[in-house]
Protein backbone atom coordinates (compact mmCIF):
# COMPACT_ATOMS: atom_id res chain seq x y z
CA UNK A 1 0.00 0.00 0.00
CA UNK A 2 2.78 2.52 0.52
CA UNK A 3 3.81 2.44 -2.70
CA UNK A 4 0.42 3.33 -4.23
CA UNK A 5 0.09 5.76 -1.41
CA UNK A 6 3.23 6.94 -2.20
CA UNK A 7 2.36 6.98 -6.29
CA UNK A 8 -1.12 8.70 -5.93
CA UNK A 9 0.23 11.65 -3.50
CA UNK A 10 2.55 12.53 -6.22
CA UNK A 11 1.08 11.63 -9.23
CA UNK A 12 -2.81 10.92 -8.28
CA UNK A 13 -3.88 13.94 -10.67
CA UNK A 14 -2.30 11.81 -13.76
CA UNK A 15 -4.61 9.12 -13.47
CA UNK A 16 -8.79 8.60 -13.81
CA UNK A 17 -10.84 6.11 -12.43
CA UNK A 18 -11.91 3.70 -15.32
CA UNK A 19 -13.54 0.82 -14.16
CA UNK A 20 -14.28 -1.71 -11.14
CA UNK A 21 -13.26 -5.22 -11.27
CA UNK A 22 -16.23 -6.71 -9.11
CA UNK A 23 -14.44 -10.42 -9.76
CA UNK A 24 -11.08 -9.12 -8.28
CA UNK A 25 -12.70 -6.30 -6.03
CA UNK A 26 -10.57 -3.28 -7.88
CA UNK A 27 -10.52 -0.28 -8.98
CA UNK A 28 -8.84 0.71 -12.30
CA UNK A 29 -7.21 3.90 -13.16
CA UNK A 30 -5.84 4.95 -16.01
CA UNK A 31 -3.18 6.97 -17.25
CA UNK A 32 -3.73 8.50 -20.59
CA UNK A 33 -1.42 10.28 -22.41
CA UNK A 34 -0.23 13.64 -22.30
CA UNK A 35 -2.27 15.08 -25.14
CA UNK A 36 -5.51 13.52 -23.99
CA UNK A 37 -8.20 16.20 -22.18
CA UNK A 38 -10.70 14.10 -20.99
CA UNK A 39 -12.59 16.86 -19.97
CA UNK A 40 -12.77 17.96 -23.94
CA UNK A 41 -13.83 14.39 -25.45
CA UNK A 42 -17.07 13.03 -26.51
CA UNK A 43 -16.55 10.18 -24.72
CA UNK A 44 -14.28 9.62 -21.89
CA UNK A 45 -14.28 5.90 -21.82
CA UNK A 46 -13.54 5.63 -25.51
CA UNK A 47 -10.70 8.31 -25.11
CA UNK A 48 -9.37 6.43 -21.92
CA UNK A 49 -9.13 3.08 -23.75
CA UNK A 50 -7.39 4.82 -26.68
CA UNK A 51 -5.18 6.88 -25.38
CA UNK A 52 -4.34 4.74 -21.92
CA UNK A 53 -0.47 4.41 -21.63
CA UNK A 54 -0.25 3.03 -18.04
CA UNK A 55 -2.97 1.22 -15.59
CA UNK A 56 -3.35 0.61 -12.01
CA UNK A 57 -5.37 -1.90 -10.08
CA UNK A 58 -6.16 -0.89 -6.49
CA UNK A 59 -8.55 -3.27 -4.40
CA UNK A 60 -10.82 -1.81 -3.66
CA UNK A 61 -11.01 -1.45 0.38
CA UNK A 62 -7.01 0.09 -0.07
CA UNK A 63 -8.83 2.49 -2.73
CA UNK A 64 -11.90 3.69 -0.13
CA UNK A 65 -8.48 4.34 2.68
CA UNK A 66 -6.66 6.29 0.78
CA UNK A 67 -9.52 8.58 -1.04
CA UNK A 68 -9.95 9.26 2.55
CA UNK A 69 -6.61 10.45 2.93
CA UNK A 70 -6.23 12.19 -0.07
CA UNK A 71 -9.69 14.04 1.04
CA UNK A 72 -8.10 15.29 4.12
CA UNK A 73 -4.41 16.15 2.26
CA UNK A 74 -5.82 17.81 -0.64
CA UNK A 75 -9.13 19.34 1.00
CA UNK A 76 -11.23 20.85 -1.90
CA UNK A 77 -14.18 22.80 -2.08
CA UNK A 78 -16.90 21.84 -4.25
CA UNK A 79 -19.90 19.81 -4.67
CA UNK A 80 -20.14 17.10 -6.84
CA UNK A 81 -23.50 16.32 -8.77
CA UNK A 82 -23.92 12.96 -10.96
CA UNK A 83 -26.36 13.25 -13.86
CA UNK A 84 -27.20 10.14 -15.78
CA UNK A 85 -27.90 10.82 -19.58
CA UNK A 86 -29.88 7.90 -21.78
CA UNK A 87 -27.35 7.93 -25.46
CA UNK A 88 -28.53 10.15 -28.24
CA UNK A 89 -30.22 12.97 -25.25
CA UNK A 90 -27.94 16.07 -26.33
CA UNK A 91 -26.04 15.17 -23.26
CA UNK A 92 -22.37 15.42 -25.28
CA UNK A 93 -23.67 19.32 -25.54
CA UNK A 94 -24.12 19.79 -22.44
CA UNK A 95 -20.93 18.32 -21.24
CA UNK A 96 -19.46 20.80 -23.34
CA UNK A 97 -21.52 23.97 -22.58
CA UNK A 98 -21.05 23.09 -18.85
CA UNK A 99 -17.46 23.15 -19.26
CA UNK A 100 -17.43 26.33 -21.01
CA UNK A 101 -17.46 27.96 -17.66
CA UNK A 102 -14.97 28.83 -15.22
CA UNK A 103 -17.06 27.43 -11.80
CA UNK A 104 -18.12 24.01 -13.35
CA UNK A 105 -16.15 20.61 -14.59
CA UNK A 106 -17.75 17.82 -16.56
CA UNK A 107 -16.95 14.27 -17.60
CA UNK A 108 -19.08 12.96 -20.82
CA UNK A 109 -19.68 9.07 -20.67
CA UNK A 110 -17.40 8.01 -17.82
CA UNK A 111 -17.89 4.06 -17.91
CA UNK A 112 -17.22 3.71 -14.14
CA UNK A 113 -20.73 3.96 -13.30
CA UNK A 114 -22.28 2.06 -15.80
CA UNK A 115 -19.76 -0.67 -14.68
CA UNK A 116 -21.46 -0.35 -11.33
CA UNK A 117 -25.10 -0.66 -12.41
CA UNK A 118 -24.36 -3.88 -14.77
CA UNK A 119 -23.03 -5.37 -11.60
CA UNK A 120 -26.06 -4.52 -9.69
CA UNK A 121 -24.69 -1.75 -7.45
Amino acid sequence: MDNTRELLMKKGSEYSVFCYDIERDEIILVKTSNETDLYECACMYVAQRINAIEALYIPLIMAISLSNELAVTFPVDFQLIHLYNVGRCGSTLLCKAMNATEDCQSLSEPDFFTGLYNYGM
